[in-house]
């Protein structure tokens, strides 16, 4: 890594304009992309393994507490790290007072966790989460480098980040690992976050020598709440909405179906928010410095999201149609009953995909508040849909989510795109030909196997499958959408300092 940081400094005025800024944004987007493929691969890999050491039920206890956990989570960052981010000179007071209430806050967060430990165990009919929860809770007390985060984000330096995370997911995942192995059971995927977060803030801290040289100061406070007042509330709302499946599994069905459907879901998130993250994270500081010329940024948001939903689209769409010869080569027969789940999940990813999007204008334009207003709307049809939907059990929850995610996508686009100077009609037209090649590959690749006489879950057939889609796809594109490709190509290839093409 470079050499430590040694102040919080400002993104140039205007990187549209600016080669150097525009070379630091693709590098950043490589960077991120790197980052992000080196953490999926662990976590990936780690799930093979921890598939075969641990049970679909603990996985399911895990994921009973994770949904109360999260949340917990969710409330202690508060936006914290983003308004840093988002405000066009933040002061020193800002940054102590962030530091502070995210220090103070990490300890009331883990004492509230291990408080209500015992209550969260009995409403899942999980007694051990109560002995879990405090060591979940410990990741709250570790947590402390949101400020030198931010120095680095506003410094577009994801090469730093990414390194860090990387170690971090290593030691997370590799004691999660090591406990399984000595038999620790469940125990072990609560103590590995922890391992993770503390690595990540000392490594933070020995990179960006920033330190608090004040404590909270009330108007700054007042200053930062304006902004994550209300995106904290769109969290609370969006978190809620996103995990009212697990609530309901869980309580409804049991641990067990929940760990089939959990598994489904976090496989169905490795191309939908991953790959939103990766772009999101760089694209967010961009914006900022873009939000006075919405021309500008509109362009630039729609060849992002073309890039975004070409390569998430064959993703989502192939796992859908490999499904039933995917589930048991990755995890083993025990977790078939994944099958059906997984394919309504990756199908509902595709409009998800582009929805998480809308974030990055909304908070980049410092819009938290109608960004609450509209999320909270969309939610409540969303709980809805997957509410009707649990009468069918957790394939019945994600046909729900399935629904509502494609009726939703335009006026959730539609909403945030305004304020770029961008039709959501637009948007949609440009990802339409992609939509099409993937539906063809869907169906041509699930019915491989039908036409060759051969059982879905022979490895051989597997290989076929996916050859066959990315031929497919690929021919697909290049027929109804060159121009998609060309502008793919442009944003992976390398480039030297000396082009200076827009960011």
């Amino acid at each position: 890594m470079e050499a430590p940081v040694m102040e919080a400094p400002e993104l140039p005025a205007d990187p549209d304009r600016s080669e150097s800024h525009a070379a630091a944004t693709k590098r950043g987007v490589a960077w991120s992309s790197v980052g992000r493929a080196a953490i999926q691969v662990v976590q990936f890999g780690s799930g093979l393994v921890l598939a075969r050491l641990l049970s679909p039920t603990e996985f399911g206890v895990m994921a009973s507490l994770g949904v109360v956990s999260s949340f917990a989570i969710l409330l202690f960052e508060m936006g914290l790290s983003s308004v840093l981010v988002a405000k066009r000179q933040p002061t020193e007071a800002d940054f102590a007072t962030v530091f502070w209430v995210n220090a103070i806050s990490g300890v009331l967060f883990f004492a509230l966790l291990s408080a209500i430990g015992p209550l969260i165990g009995s409403f899942f009919h999980q007694p051990v989460i109560s002995s879990l929860a405090p060591i979940v809770g410990l990741a709250f007390l570790v947590n402390l480098g949101v400020c030198q985060q931010a120095v680095l984000t506003r410094a577009l330096r994801f090469k730093e980040i990414a390194v860090i995370e990387t170690i971090a997911a290593v030691l997370n995942f590799g004691t999660v690992i090591v406990l399984a192995v000595l038999g620790v059971g469940v125990y072990s995927l609560a103590i590995g976050p922890v391992v993770g977060s503390a690595a990540t803030s000392a490594l933070l801290w020995w990179l960006v020598p920033w330190r608090p040289r004040h404590f909270i100061s009330l108007s700054s406070w007042r200053s930062i709440w304006k902004y994550s007042g209300p995106l904290l509330g769109f969290n609370v709302v969006n978190y809620w909405s996103r995990n009212a499946d697990n609530l309901m599994i869980g309580r409804v069905l049991g641990a067990g179906s929940l760990g089939f459907y959990n598994r489904g879901y976090n496989l169905m998130l490795l191309p939908v928010t991953q790959l939103a993250q990766v772009l999101g994270r760089v694209m967010f500081p961009v914006f900022t410095a873009m939000r006075d010329e919405p021309g500008r940024a509109g362009s630039a948001y729609r060849r992002v999201v073309r890039i975004l939903n070409l390569v998430s689209v064959p993703i989502l769409a192939g796992m859908a149609a490999v499904a039933p010869g995917l589930v048991p080569f990755l995890w083993g027969h025990q977790w078939l009953p994944t099958v059906p789940i997984l394919i309504v999940l990756c199908l509902a990813g595709i409009p998800q995909s582009l929805a998480t999007t809308v974030g990055w204008i909304y908070q980049s334009h410092e819009a938290t508040g109608r960004q609450f207003w509209t999320g909270t709307t969309f939610a409540v049809f969303n709980v809805a849909a997957m509410a009707i939907g649990l009468h069918w059990g957790a394939v019945g929850v994600g046909t729900g989510l399935l629904i509502s995610s494609w009726i939703g996508l335009l006026p959730v686009l539609d909403y945030a795109t305004r304020l770029i100077g961008v039709r959501a009609t637009r948007v949609l037209l440009d990802t339409l030909p992609t939509w099409v090649v993937g539906a063809v590959m869907f169906v041509c690749v699930r019915e491989l196997p039908r036409v060759l006489g051969a059982s879905a879950e022979n490895g051989a057939v597997l290989a076929l499958q996916v050859a066959l889609g990315g031929c497919l796809y690929v021919g697909g594109v290049a027929l109804l959408q060159r121009s998609a490709l060309t502008e793919f190509w442009l944003a992976v290839r390398p480039r030297s300092s000396a082009s200076g093409a827009d960011a």
